[in-house]
Order: structure tokens, then sequence, then C-alpha cells
């Protein structure tokens, strides 16, 4: 066997005779040249493998030892026999049952070819003797087996205690070799202590708007805010307002520009807190905003890490700000989507509603005050000058002139001045008011008895119209004429210069007073008759008879006066008490007061009115108040009964009240009006809830900064971001975006793209500090509609004319 291979190996091709049989104790081992593991098509297999090799392939051959064991593999020279080659499949020659391809030769074999012819023969008779011989080894094999095992047992027994006290030996040379490398095993460990602890001693980096001082700081801020707010609302609502609105300070008051610009408008009390609330808005959104900017990096330091939704594609800063928070919710950061929430109600609603926050009202401070009185009523003075009361009534009324100043032109009041030295305010007292009215009725001409006198009847006018009445008004019998001119007063007289033709007057007004009345029918009438004659054809209109009870009262009331330290006290209001009221008679006052009013006259010849004093001013403010009609009887009563008060209002003001000796004491109440500044309460309690929400918020960011991220240090512009990606999977992918075809440059875009990308999660490796992808449901596959869109929007904003003018 070995001579056959080594003639193989130095390419000599032994002969038939040479060629000796191999044996082997199992067919399974012929694995160079026969691959067939049947002992039965052996030889058919080693037949068919041989004859099929060609110059481009090398057969190993195993060699076996002479116990039959495998040894190495050697390889066999390549044959290249050319009769042998494998035919074509339509030129495929027949084959015999022993497997040798025969057919058409054009030539006779050569000398390789019987070579092989014979090896096959000669394999073909070897095969059956040595299947044979196998099975007769296999048993004494397994004999000779059986009998070596419990040789091998005792040597076994015999082995175990020599090795056991080799052990003993070997372990004290092994501990002293231990002791001898512990020490140079220490060295070295303390060397790469500090090596590793530099490593485990790298602190995480926080911004200061995270840390406990600054949150500290805001969250003073916040609760101060909520207490001045809470503390300045109830003092207003106790104190009438928490501070008074002086006077503006010296430096404004030199420019009354500025000070009506400044101080008078408000812009202190408005702008002021609105700074206030700005400053404390923009501290809060600063820290804010550190927390959107930190949140990727502690995503990317969580152990299955997050989405690139929230990692390496977030960037609340770059979002819309009404936008933001709506993200931070579809994140999963629910407390951050909180605080960017607030930052923006704080910036939109709160920093606008705090302009309005404080307001100005007017309040009355009150004291008592000791008062002393002047004047009493005095209804027995002689001679009083009731004309002169007439025509100031009239221009009070007519010209809206200032009266007597104890005088409202209704009531009539005492004088008092303050007993002591006090400031600029209002003084008020209880007092008695005294005051006259008239309760006047219009009579139709059904209650009372008219006779209407012609001109030229014998004792009465011959260029007037009589007409006398008799009537009794609610028990009390008046009588009374008037006469109505029917001709001109004034002719003209032919070639005389003089003034120019004046015709009658139109409007008559006849005014007289009946003393006859009992006590219960009210004393006394004043009765009014008018009438109107635009011209003879035209006849008399406007006929009207009105019938007056004069009454005088006392009515008790509060007095307000305004005091002045540079000048006396001014009245400033009444409050009567009209329940209070009471009737008097003022002894033979009355009388004359009512018999003298119709008896002033005056004559103005350019009026178209014939009246007395009292009534000619009766006409004109009934004519101020209804220009078109003067003379219905609703617009005579209102102006005679507004007049008749307002005239006894200033006699008894002017003439009646009198110096009274000595002076009385009374008290009254020094009362203050200031200007104070208040809390608007519904602001108020609105900027409270929202203080309130975001004092709570702040209180969680303690716990929230405690999150660690990946950051070692200030990520600060391209050189910060360059070194958190370095190495990372990140950079990878960038490459891939850039070799892709039709790449723009926008690598955000091409990621938002990529679907495989944005659905796996993405953490940072703290053993090899850099951060990794892995396969998971990061985000939902995008749907077919959302896709478009975006890309129509990318279409759209890459394409803006804008957008290719900057870029070129």
């Amino acid at each position: 066997m070995m001579e056959d291979i080594v003639s193989r190996r130095n390419g000599i091709l032994p002969t038939s005779e040479g060629f000796q049989p191999h044996t082997s104790p199992s067919p399974r081992q012929f694995g160079g040249i026969y691959h067939q593991s049947s002992a039965t098509s052996s030889a058919s297999s080693h037949r068919n493998t041989l004859p099929v090799s060609t110059g481009s392939e090398e057969d190993l051959l195993l060699e076996r030892n002479a116990e039959g064991h495998v040894g190495k593999r050697v390889k066999l020279p390549t044959t290249t026999p050319r009769l042998l080659q494998q035919p074509s499949h339509e030129n495929a020659p027949k084959t015999s049952q022993r497997g040798i391809a025969y057919g058409t030769i054009s030539k006779p074999p050569s000398q390789a070819d019987q070579y092989i012819l014979r090896v096959n023969h000669r394999a073909e008779q070897d095969i059956p003797q040595a299947n044979h011989q196998a099975e007769q080894d296999i048993p004494q094999a397994n004999r000779r087996a059986e009998q070596d095992i419990p040789r091998a047992n005792r040597r076994a027994e015999r082995d175990i205690p020599q090795a056991n006290h080799q052990a003993e030996q070997d372990i004290p040379q092994a501990n002293h070799q231990a002791e001898q490398d512990i020490p140079q095993a220490n060295h070295q460990a303390e060397q790469n202590i500090p090596q590793a602890n530099h490593q485990a001693n790298l602190k995480e980096w926080k911004s200061w708007k995270i840390k406990y001082p600054y949150l500290s700081v805001l969250l003073m801020m916040t609760l101060s805010l909520i207490a001045t707010i809470i503390a300045l609302d109830i003092v207003s609502r106790k104190n009438n307002g928490f501070a008074p609105l002086t006077n503006a300070p010296g430096f404004l008051a030199r420019d009354p520009a500025v000070e009506r610009a400044i101080w008078a408008q408000g812009i202190l009390y408005t702008s002021f807190p609105a700074f206030i609330m700005t400053l404390y808005r923009t501290l809060w959104e600063s820290t804010v905003a550190a927390f959107a900017d930190r949140q990727p990096y502690v995503d990317l330091n969580k152990d299955k890490g997050r989405p690139a939704k929230a990692t390496i594609m977030l960037d609340y800063k770059t979002e819309p700000t009404l936008w933001a928070y709506v993200l931070a919710f579809r994140n999963g950061h629910y407390l951050l989507g909180l605080c960017l929430l607030t930052s923006t109600v704080l910036g939109f609603l709160v920093v606008p509603l705090v302009a309005f926050l404080f307001t100005t009202d007017t309040f009355i401070s009150s004291t008592i005050l000791p008062v002393s009185i002047l004047t009493t009523f005095n209804s027995g003075v002689v001679f009083p000058d009731f004309r002169s009361s007439l025509n100031t009534a009239a221009a009070m009324r007519l010209q809206d002139a200032r009266g007597p100043p104890w005088t409202d032109g209704e009531f009539a009041f005492p004088k008092f001045i303050p007993s002591t030295r006090i400031g600029d305010g209002n003084a008020s007292i209880e007092t008695v008011a005294y005051s006259s009215v008239i309760k006047c009725e219009y009579m139709p001409e059904s209650n009372y008895t008219k006779v209407v006198i012609p001109p030229g009847t014998p004792g009465f006018p011959t260029e007037a119209t009589t007409i006398q009445i008799t009537a009794n008004d609610r028990g009390c019998e008046i009588v009374g004429q008037i006469s109505v001119p029917t001709i001109s007063e004034f002719p003209e007289i032919p070639g005389m210069p003089g003034p120019p033709v004046l015709s009658s007057p139109q409007n008559m007004l006849k005014l007289w007073s009946t003393l006859t009345c009992s006590a219960d029918d009210g004393w006394s009438r004043l009765s009014i008759l008018t009438a109107r004659q635009v011209s003879s054809s035209s006849g008399i209109t406007n006929f009207s008879l009105i019938s007056c009870i004069p009454s005088y009262q006392t009515t008790s009331g509060t007095l307000v006066a305004k005091i002045s330290a540079s000048s006396e006290p001014s009245l400033k209001n009444f409050a009567p008490r009209l329940l209070n009221a009471t009737n008097f008679r003022p002894d033979i006052l009355w009388r004359i007061f009512e018999n003298n009013m119709p008896e002033f006259n005056c004559f103005d010849q350019l009026s178209n009115v014939d009246a007395d004093e009292f009534m000619r001013n009766v006409y004109n403010i009934a004519a101020k108040r209804l220009p078109d009609s003067p003379l219905l009887p609703e617009a005579i009563i209102h102006a005679a009964s507004t007049l008749w008060s307002t005239t006894f209002a200033v006699l008894a003001s002017t003439e009646l009240f009198t110096p009274s000796s000595p002076p009385m004491n009374g008290t009254g109440i020094y009362s203050t009006e200031m200007n104070r500044l208040v809390v608007v309460s519904p602001i108020a309690y609105i900027i409270l809830s929202i203080l309130t929400i975001v004092a709570l918020l702040n209180i969680s960011l303690f716990f929230y900064s405690n999150q660690e991220s990946i950051l070692l240090e200030e990520p600060v512009g391209l050189v910060g971001a360059a070194g958190i990606l370095h190495g990372s999977i990140i950079n990878k992918m960038f490459d891939e975006f850039v070799k892709e075809p039709g790449f723009d440059g926008r690598i955000a875009a091409s990621m938002k793209r990529a679907d495989k990308l944005m659905i796996s999660r993405y953490r940072f490796d703290n053993i090899r500090r850099v951060i990794v992808r892995y396969g998971g449901v990061g985000t939902p596959r995008k749907s077919w509609w959302k896709s478009l869109t975006e890309w129509a929007w990318e279409q759209i904003v890459s394409n803006f004319p804008l957008n290719r003018f900057t870029r070129h």
C-alpha cells in the first residue's frame, strides 16, 4: 500500500502485479477514492470515481497505519486521461454493468488506458476479500477491547495515589509562586485604578438653569408673587384699596406734560407689574427651555432607548410655540409639555392681564368733626327784598348762574364752619332745610265759569277783549280776569319818524293770589291764566286756567359742604329725607310773599309777552324747555313750580337766615375723597390659579432634574455635536444618506423619509460611549397620505423662489 502511495507521489504508474489490495475494518474509510458507504457498492464506486478525475482536481488518499486507523491525507498526482473524458449529453457512450464506458474508438488504447482497466479489474476482485477479512477482525477487536478495559482500570487505580502525592508536592510551590505574583498584580491594579476611577468619576454636565439653586430661586419668586397678590387683594377689600394715589413726585411734577403722560394716565401702576411679570416669565421660560434642550440626551441614556422622534430628531426650540407642548405630550414628555404650556400661557395671557390687575377708585375716609352753626331761620324779617330774590332765581334757572352759597335752588340751609382747623375735604352735618313748593293743577273749562267781554263795553278796556273766570279749586273760590288786546298799541303815524311799527303782544299770562282760603283748604291760592292771539281773524287760542296751592316745608337731611383751609365752606350737596318733611306757615311772611310776587312788572317793547315779571320768567323757562309750545299747561306748571321754589330758597338763604348769637355747637363728619389703588379680584384669581400651577410644576422639576443624561459637557456649537456623534451609528447613517443618488444635502429631511430608521430605537452605550441603534417599534409606520403630504411640502419649500434665490 505504502509503495503504491510513494509511486503515486513520484508520478510512476505501478504495474498490475505490484498493486496490492487494501484492507480496512470499515468500508466507510475509503475516503479519498471510494465515496460510497455500503460494502456492496464499493467496487462500483471505486470504478466510477477514479476515471472522472480531471486536470483541475486533486484526490486525497487517507493513509492508515498497521492497525487500520486513518492517518494524514496524501495528495495524489493529477491525471488527465484523454480517452476517459466525460462525453457530451448527446454523444454519451453506453456503459456496461461494471461501469466501464465503451464505444467507438478511433485508435487503439494507450498503455495508460490499459493500466486503468487492469486496476479496475483487480479492485473488483479485492473488494469481497477485504469485506470478508473485516468481518473476521471485528469480533477479535471487540474481545481485545474487553480484555484491555480491566487492565486500564487497574492501571488508573495505581496512578491516582501517585497523582495525589504529586499534587500535594506542587501546592506549596504554587502558593509560593502566587505569593510572588500578588504584589506584582497589586502594583498593576494600582496603576489601572486611577484610570478606571477617572472614567468612572466623569460627572454629568447640567445647565445651571436646572440645578437646585436656580430652581429654588425661581420657586421663591413664584411663591412671593402668589403671596403678594393674595395680600394686596385682602388689604384692598378691607381698606378700600391698598395704597393712596397721591400727587406726583417732584421730578415728575416739574413737567406737566410728563406728569400727565406717566402719572395721571396710570402708566406706573400698569406697566411696572407687567414688567415684573415679563421678567418672571423670562426666567421661567429659560428653565423650561433648558429642560427641553436636555430631554433628547436623557432619553438616549435610557436602557431601552427611545425612538428617533424623541432622541436624535428631537429639538423643541425649532418647533412653533403653540405646537411645542403638543409635540411634548405626543412624545410622552408630559411634565415637560405642561411646563411648555404654562410658559405659553404666561406670555400670551398672564402678562397682558397683569397690566389690568390694579386700577383706581374713589373712597371716602371719615372722622368726627366739631362744627359751629352760625345762622338760624327767622320768618319775622321786615321788608325782605323779594324782587332781588326773584331775579337771582331767574338767572339760576335761565342762565345756569351760580346761586347764593347756602342754597341749592330748592332748599335753604343754615351756615356752619368747622370748630377746628382741618385740611381740604368734606364736612357733613345733620340739619333742617327750608323750602316752599306749589301744587298746581290744570282746570278744564267744564270746571269753571268763563265770561268773555268784548272791547268797548263800559267799565272795561276799549281796545281789548276781557275774559272773566269764576272757579272752585279744591274748596277755595277763585275769581280773576285777563285782557287780550285786539289792536296795535303803537299805530304808525304817516310822515313822522320814530321807532318801527310794533304789533300787540301775542302771548298773555296773568298771575294773581287769593288769600281768603281756609286753613283746611290750604290757606291760599295762586292762579294763572294764559292766552294767545296772533291776529284778530284767528281769535284767542291757548286759553287755560291753572290753580296752585303754596306750601312751606322743613325737611331734615344730610348736608355736605366742601371744606378748604384757604376759603369758607361751600355747599356741595344735600340728601333730603322727604318722608320726614313737615309743613309750616311762616307767620305773616307767607302773606307778604304771595301777595307781592305778582306785583312786579316791567315793560319790554320788543317782547311778544304781556305778563308780570314772575310770569314773564315762567314763560321763558317753559320756552327753554319746550320751544315750540311754551304755553302748554304742563310746561307752565313745571316752570312756575321751579321758579317759585328757587325764589323762596334764595330769599331764605339771603334774607331769612340771620346770624345767631352765640353760635350753636354741633358735630359733623369730616371725610376726604381719596383715589386709591385697588386690586381687580377676578383678574387676580386668574393670575393666582396659573401661578399656583407653575409653582407645582416647579416643585416637580426638582425631581425631574435628577434624570441622568449622556452629557459630560455643555454641547456648544458644532464641536459639541461632533463630540457626541463621534464613533456613533449616526455618522454611518449620514454616510449612507450622502452616498444615495439624488441627495440634496438635507440630512433631516432624508431621515424623515427613512421609515426604517425612524421606527428604530436609539440609546447611548455607556461602555463604548457611542450612540447605537437597534431594531424596535419606535413609531408606527407612516400612512401613504402622510408620506405624500410630507413629500409635497418638501417640494414646495425646496422650490420656493426665495429659497432658490438664497441658495444661488
